[in-house]
């Protein structure tokens, strides 16, 4: 799946463990290999990449759901959650 943008509103962000949290259905249930979030306050754009460190601690992942990480400076987030809703 390419590359897709997707704005900050239809994120949820976990002050706790410094997650954006972000249902599937926004790209027909699949995870692409990379995401752009861009803030419609700021106009700042945030690449996402899958994170193979974190797959691989949890012995790859059943398909529920993808952990990306920041390839773009962020002041507060740490990383990017992409989960199945339905």
């Amino acid at each position: 799946m390419a590359e897709m943008t997707v704005d900050l509103k239809y994120c949820d962000f976990n002050k706790v463990s410094g997650a954006l949290m972000l249902a599937s259905e926004r790209f027909a249930g699949g995870f692409p290999s990379q995401v752009s979030i861009r803030s419609e306050h700021t106009g700042n754009i945030v690449r996402f990449v899958p994170d193979e460190a974190a797959a691989l601690a949890a012995e790859f992942w059943d398909g529920e759901m993808c952990e990306y990480r920041p390839i773009d400076p962020v002041n507060n987030c740490n990383k990017l959650v992409i989960y199945h809703a339905f």
